[in-house]
Parts: structure tokens; sequence; C-alpha cells
């Protein structure tokens, strides 16, 4: 049988409309990927429409464009969580409209975007996934408590630093190693330093543990202070790519440039999921000991594996000797590894960047069994 015919695309625009106007807005905004015949008619739905107090909205593989946002969000005066995935049409993101209520926005994959203004002073979280845009504009964002950058395999080769400096007041901060990138020049640290005086929270989404992955890794303490962490996440790729670091590293060298007299004064929690013990993942939780004078807890998580074969117990065992081993700046700290899935109780603000599977499709998936992708340039 062949294919039905669009009978429907073929009434005229009038009628199109009747329907469209008897449809839920964020309904109608989603046939605009239907046709041709369809774009733009919704327009009409947003013009007529007499209930616009929504409080969410999401747009995802949508035709919308920059004029056609600023309608939405013009017109949506109650509108407090926004989320834009995957529209190809928006060569700006413009969110600037007056008197604006949006306290969560989420923004990811919309490659064409060149620009990104927002100035909305009820901002509270903000997440970007995706080709970071080569121009950004935050004015007016001081209530923004927390944010989270993932840029991993769309372009890694810009500076991040202006953006951190935008954030520069945030509590809560997720960052992928796209972001770690954050200079070429390490002559220049003490005229680009950040201060991050009210970051609490930090989580690093870490692809690879090479060599310059981990200067990168000690790159952002040298040109980012943070005097207030408390908390420090870090989620490590699930393989090693470096076969020769599989063993287990007895010898641990810590040299971090520019470091030498830096400390953590309030870090208390660090944990450190999919730990395998390779070279530089030892040296990392070495730096960090020595580094953090009034650390409470330590969380080493072993990487998930679908079959139990009695190995687990020995690598635990193994581990947890060549942990003890290492030089802590606080010796009441309480080191604990343990197997993936055990509920240990610290757990970040961001856990859903891994976990929620509808957070944006075509990011790679953070949770255990998927293979991370690896496309950083250094």
């Amino acid at each position: 049988m062949g294919r039905s015919e669009d009978r429907i695309s073929c009434l005229p625009d009038s009628v199109l409309q009747s329907i469209l106007a008897m449809m839920p807005l964020k309904s109608a905004i989603r046939t605009d990927v239907l046709s041709q015949k369809w774009r733009n008619l919704w327009k009409y739905s947003l013009s007529t429409a007499t209930n616009l107090d929504f409080e969410s909205l999401s747009i995802s593989h949508s035709n919308i464009d920059t004029e056609m946002l600023q309608s939405i969000l013009t017109e949506c005066s109650l509108l407090e969580i926004l989320s834009l995935r995957s529209c190809q049409h928006l060569a700006v993101i413009n969110i600037t409209v007056p008197d604006l209520k949006l306290k969560r926005l989420t923004i990811g994959d919309c490659f064409i975007s060149d620009l990104l203004e927002i100035d909305a002073p009820k901002l509270q979280s903000f997440h970007y996934f995706g080709r970071l845009c080569s121009e950004t504009n935050f004015t007016n964002i001081s209530s923004l408590e927390d944010a989270s950058i993932y840029s991993i395999g769309r372009n890694s080769e810009l500076d991040y630093t202006y953006l951190l400096t935008d954030l520069s007041h945030i509590q809560i901060l997720t960052l992928c190693t796209a972001t770690l990138h954050l200079h070429q020049n390490e002559e220049s640290f003490d005229d680009d330093l950040i201060e991050l005086q009210n970051l609490q929270e930090l989580q690093f989404l870490m692809t690879s543990m090479s060599d310059g992955y981990l200067t990168c890794f000690y790159t952002f303490f040298s040109i980012c202070s943070s005097p207030f962490l408390e908390k420090l996440f870090i989620r490590l790729p699930i393989h090693v790519e470096d076969r020769n670091e599989e063993k287990y590293g007895v010898s641990v060298r810590l040299n971090p440039i520019g470091l030498d007299n830096f400390t953590f004064d309030h870090l208390k929690v660090i944990k450190v999921t999919n730990f395998k013990g390779s070279t530089n993942e030892m040296r990392m939780v070495s730096f960090l000991l020595q580094k953090a004078a009034v650390l409470e807890t330590l969380v080493l998580v072993l990487p998930f594996v679908k079959v139990e074969n009695g190995k687990e117990r020995l690598v635990l065992r193994i581990l947890r000797g060549q942990v003890l081993l290492l030089q802590k700046a606080a010796p009441s700290a309480q080191i604990i590894l343990h197997e993936f899935g055990e509920d240990d109780g610290f757990n970040p603000t961001h856990v859903e960047i891994y976990n929620d599977y509808s957070c944006l499709p075509s990011i790679p998936s953070m949770v255990a069994g998927e293979k991370i992708s690896q496309n950083c340039n250094f």
C-alpha cells in the first residue's frame, strides 16, 4: 500500500489556523516540523490565544526562529521554565524581554546560534549543552545560583574564561573537560584570575585522564579562585585510554605548575566516580588529599561492571591499600572506596546531567555502561 496523501496540509491557511487555534499552544508550536506548509502557522495561535498562563515550556526539534522566540517570551508573561533543544533556526538566542519571570533556562544543541544574550533578573538555574556561541552577553543575572556547561564533542577550541567570568557569582557549577581548556599561555594566569567567591559545589565531567587533561584540571584551580568551595565531584571516564595506565600506580608524583602554595581551605567532601587507580587518577587524588586541609570525606567509586566475577573485591582491596599510602593534609579525613551503585549519601546537585536520559538525547550518556565521547582537543 502506498503512502497516504496528506490532505490536511492541502486545506487553506485560514482553516489550518482555525485548527491550531483550538490546540494548546505547546502542541501548535510542534506542528511547524510537519512540512513547509505548516511552518509559522502556529504564530496565529500565539496572537489569538487567551490562555498563556503556563509556567513551563519545552521546545525541541522545532523551526522556531529568533522572532518567534521573542514573541513567546513577550506573550507568555508567567513563564518560569524554558527549554530550547535542537532549534536549528535560532541564529540569535535572545532572552531579554522586559519583566521576564524566567527562573530556569536550558539550551541544548542549537548549533546555528552565534550569539546568546540573557537579561533575566530572576533567573536562578542555567544549563547549556552543545556548541558554545562565539559571543555571549549576560546582563542582570544576579539571581543566578547554579549553572552547567557541557560542550564535549561540539567545540573545544574556544577560550571559556570569559564565560566563567560572567558566572563568577554562582554557588553551584558543573563543567565538562572542554571548559577546562581555559588558557593557552600559562604566563598570563595572574592577569586573568577568575574570582568564584560564592562557589560552594563544583562538578567536573571528565572524558579523559591523559596528561593534557590532568594539566587542564590543575590549570582550572590556578586561574579560578574558589576559596569557599565545600564539595567537589569528579566523574571520570569509564575506560582507560592508555593501556599502560591500567596497572595501579605505586609511584605518585605531584607537580602541578603554579600551585605550590595553593590549598582548599573549606573543602570537606570529595567524590570521584569511575575510579580505576590509573597513574593520573592517583596523581589527581594525591593532589586533592594534600591540598584539602579540612577534608572530612573522600569517596572513590569503582566503575559499573555488568557481570561480577570476584575480581571487583580484589580490586577494592588493592586500590584501598594504594590510596591509604597517600599523604593527607587532614589526618582525620575518612576515605570510602566502594563499588558502583552503593549509596554513600553524597551526590551532586546536577546529578540529572548524566542520570536523566530525557535531558538532551544527543548528548553522550554519562551513566555506567555507556562509552563517553572523547572528542576534545587541546
